[in-house]
């Protein structure tokens, strides 16, 4: 068998033979397999208890009689009797054990086989021909993956009614069913020829399936074919065709209704749902030359019509791809269905009509270049659609690809009472693909920015405003540069946004965070407050900026050197923020005071500040403050000078020693924020 085998055992058998005049008339044999372990390329099996033999055959003329036959090892067994023209059976097997033997000659991709088989059955004999009939019944069915999912247990009945025909050389299936009723549900082969000739011309297949589209799923996901946080529910029903011509394989379908589907993902709270689907095609493959004419695709739901047809030819060693898609669809639904595709709490809304015609010529063989010598047009939009905070409206975009190149034609919007202008380019030729605005543009012009939309977006510009409440204002963003990579081996942490962000007109209630860095200034109840234009980079997955100046009420408080790692959870940030105050001086006696925009004193080295990040505690906030305001007056005032003006306060009361100046000046600034 070409592989290196190691066998072990001991095979002890008795054998009795009648012959009358040279011609065996009945044999008796019994057989005992004991301690057998064999080795083949390394995989070793070892039975754990003997495989026996008990066979008696006898001769009536030329008709050979198996009057018994009982094979038994630990993985199968196998009991019949019959003659030389139908031999009956009666066989069962254990899965995993029998699974054992058979990894031995096929790889099984480290995938577990478990459950227990029984079979019942009629083998006929006729000339060469041979023809099978019979059931077989699998319970506690499992597959295990090497990742460590397993299906649900599953029991399935399989019957079969088939046969090879040795003058026509094919095989003849009349009927090969699996039918789960407590698991995925039915497949059936019927009526099907499959010649085994060289030329292996003629071929036609009936397939017929009723499955229930969540437990086949199930089975889906442990084979890795299902996306994980998707789930899918309904039933489907078909009957396909598969026939070989001279074009290729071609495969037809008028009957393939799907009803009750149900899709949800993990990041809609609605699903998507459909009471009846129904799904037409028709299409000739040719594998050989990889070629394909779909001249017929019909879905038809309550939610999606759609009509389409699709062709691949080769001529003069090249290929010619072309199609045209007509459809119409409510936005809404398709957005419940893509939901585990799409960004969590994105919603899109509207009713379209739309028609998609492509084409694409290249190189034979060099399918890598057919986006880039695609050309297509079409028209998207929506009625509305909402993510983080942002409330589009009513939005039509053309698309046009030529050669390769998509661009989207400028146009603007109304979003969030403001406008939003975009357009952009995307090179389907790049690997991967990069989409960009064209050059520099207003991407925002005064649209209202509120609290949940500080909560779902802003935090990313800044975390200060996550916690902010009845928050409202005018929000603009600039953009130099917009760079997205896009496609299934995208990175989108190499995503390039440099823009300058700016909010005017704002009133929020500080709390958190900012309510304590503006408490010294006794915020009141409600702030006005303006974010001053800022520049900022994403890139690699970070967003920095140098300097963000948000003036609450005209008192400066600037983010410096900041930092956040968009891609993280929770979010991780890191910046210097400067708060609207300084220690000065008015002789020996230090005054904290409070600065005003235009004052002279925002660029002040004295203002007070601290790193601000993630783990920044707002309790313990004041004691980082009290620590730099107390630098800061060790660096004003010589020490000498300090220590002969508060000689008196820096004798210990039980009048042994001197407390240290830093001791000192830290009690009095507790007194001072007393």
């Amino acid at each position: 068998m070409g592989k290196e085998i190691e066998i072990e055992g001991k095979l002890n058998a008795d054998i009795d033979a009648n012959i009358v005049e040279g011609r065996p008339e009945k044999i008796s044999a019994t057989a005992i397999l004991a301690g057998f372990s064999q080795k083949i390329d390394g995989k070793a099996v070892v039975l754990d208890e003997p495989v026996t033999l008990d066979v008696d055959i006898s001769s009536d003329g030329d008709d050979v009689k198996i009057d018994k036959l009982r094979l038994k090892s630990s993985f199968c067994s196998i009991s019949g009797k019959g003659g030389m023209n139908s031999f009956d059976y009666i066989a069962a097997a254990d899965i995993a054990k029998t699974m054992d033997i058979v990894g031995q000659f096929v790889d099984l991709g480290g995938y577990t086989f478990a459950g227990k088989g029984t079979e019942q059955g009629r083998i006929l004999f006729d000339k060469g021909n041979v023809w099978c009939k019979g059931a077989t019944m699998v319970d506690g069915f499992v597959v295990g993956a090497p990742d460590g999912k397993v299906t649900p247990v599953t029991s399935a009945k399989i019957s079969f009614d088939l046969g090879y025909d040795a003058e026509k050389n094919l095989v003849d299936i009349a009927n090969f069913a699996i039918d789960s009723a407590k698991g995925p549900g039915k497949v059936a082969i019927l009526d099907t020829v499959i010649p085994l000739g060289e030329e292996k011309k003629g071929m036609d297949v009936k397939i017929e399936v009723d499955l229930d589209i969540g437990k086949t799923m199930d089975y889906a996901r442990v084979f890795g074919a299902a996306k994980e946080g998707l789930a899918v529910a309904g039933n489907v029903k078909s009957a396909v065709s598969i026939s070989e011509g001279k074009d290729g394989w071609r495969f037809l379908s008028d009957k393939t209704i799907i009803t009750n589907l149900v899709i949800s993902g993990d990041k809609t709270a609605e699903p998507f749902k459909d009471p009846k689907i129904v799904v037409q095609f028709d299409a000739v493959l040719d594998f050989e030359e990889k070629t394909y004419d779909i001249p017929k695709l019909v879905i038809n739901a309550s939610q999606v019509d759609i009509k389409g047809r699709m062709k691949q030819t080769h001529a003069g060693g090249q290929t010619k791809l072309g199609g045209k898609v007509d459809a119409s669809y409510d936005l809404a639904e398709l957005g419940k269905a893509g939901s585990a595709y799409l960004p969590k709490g994105f919603n899109i809304e509207g009713k379209r009509v739309d028609t998609i015609e492509f084409s694409s010529v290249y190189p034979k063989g060099e399918d890598d270049k057919m986006l880039a010598n695609m050309n297509a047009n079409a028209t998207l939009g929506f009625s509305k659609a909402e993510y983080m905070g942002l409330r589009f409206g009513k939005t039509e975009a053309k698309v046009l690809v030529k050669n390769g190149i998509a661009e989207i034609a400028p146009f603007s919007t109304v979003v969030n009472e403001g406008k939003f202008n975009f357009a952009g380019r995307l090179d389907l030729q790049k690997k991967p693909m990069v989409f960009e605005i064209p050059g520099e543009m207003q991407v925002i012009e005064k649209i209202n920015i509120d609290e949940r939309m500080a909560k779902q977006m802003l935090q990313y510009l800044n975390p200060v405003f996550a916690d902010q409440a009845n928050l409202s204002g005018v929000a603009d963003l600039h953009c130099e540069k917009l760079s997205i990579p896009l496609g299934g081996d995208a990175d989108i942490s190499q995503a390039e946004i440099r823009g300058t962000v700016a909010m005017s007109n704002m009133r929020m209630q500080p709390v958190g965070p900012l309510g304590g860095f503006l408490s010294l200034a006794k915020g009141k109840a409600e702030n006005k407050a303006e974010l001053l234009p800022t520049k900022f980079v994403l890139a690699k997955g970070k967003l920095s900026y140098e300097d963000m100046q948000l003036n609450v009420d005209d008192h400066p408080l600037n983010f410096v050197d900041a930092i956040i790692h968009l891609g993280a959870e929770p979010l991780r940030y890191n910046m210097i923020a400067k708060l609207p105050y300084e220690m000065v001086f008015d002789g020996y006696n230090p005054k904290f005071e409070t600065i005003t925009v235009g004052d002279g004193h925002e660029d002040s080295e004295d203002r007070i500040s601290f790193p601000y990040n993630e783990k920044t505690n707002i309790e313990k906030m004041f004691g980082e403050i009290l620590k730099k305001a107390a630098e800061q007056l060790l660096k004003k005032i010589p020490e000498d000078i300090l220590k002969d003006q508060l000689k008196d306060i820096f004798k210990s009361k039980n009048g042994g020693g001197e407390k240290s100046v830093e001791e000192e000046i830290g009690e009095i600034f507790e007194g001072l924020f007393k």
